[in-house]
């Protein structure tokens, strides 16, 4: 479950650099994030605590007003540090869900 909240593709979705979480995959396949400064075009990257994520110059001034994290009811999880004005986002902690898993097969 951790590793799936910290890929790239699901960090810009849950941090309102996207629309949908396939919007979030094609941004990140057509090479319109940087990940600590460089380009990065693989959606299942896993990011580390203090990346720093943001979507190149051109993207935001073509979506930037439409993009989740302008509207002024949006927050993002407790768990990613954002931004909205430099359009960035980073990881603050580690994650550490609990859950409790029943297997009845």
């Amino acid at each position: 479950m951790i590793l799936l909240e910290k890929r790239l593709d699901n960090v810009i979705y849950q941090s309102g650099l996207s629309l949908s979480r396939s919007n979030a995959r094609q941004l990140v396949s057509h090479r319109h994030v940087l990940v600590n400064g460089k380009i990065l075009n693989v959606a299942s990257h896993q990011l580390k605590k203090g990346d720093l994520v943001s979507l190149d110059k051109t993207t935001i001034s073509k979506l930037g007003d439409t993009l989740r994290l302008s509207d002024k009811d949006f927050k993002s999880p407790q768990w990613l540090e954002l931004n909205k004005t430099k359009y960035t986002v980073s990881l603050r902690l580690i994650l550490h869900l609990r859950t409790s898993i029943k297997e009845s097969m």
